[in-house]
């Protein structure tokens, strides 16, 4: 967003609400494939574990990948709002 040319701060917030909801929508796909992922792991495991006596000794992943992966930044939208705001020396009316 830094290389576009000479562009009003309205045009700029407008590309940003359109980024963070294409980032968000790429997050929760990410989401579905590793869950998705997960369960075929887990159900193999469970199908070639199973041992000559029943016993199932396949290991699982017992993790969701939200537990996997915690983001280190856990500021409010809020708080990186008025950071944007600060460090921008820009004016909220």
């Amino acid at each position: 967003m830094l290389t576009l040319p000479r562009v009003n701060s309205r045009a700029i917030l407008t590309t940003l609400v359109y980024k963070i909801r294409l980032d968000n929508k790429l997050e929760a796909k990410e989401h579905y494939f590793a869950e998705c992922l997960r369960v075929i792991a887990e159900n193999t495991a469970h199908i070639v574990g199973i041992s000559s006596f029943g016993e199932v000794s396949g290991a699982v992943i017992t993790k969701h990948i939200n537990e996997l992966f915690v983001p280190e930044d856990t500021r409010t939208a809020e708080d990186v709002f008025n950071e944007v705001v600060r460090k921008g020396g820009l004016k909220v009316v």
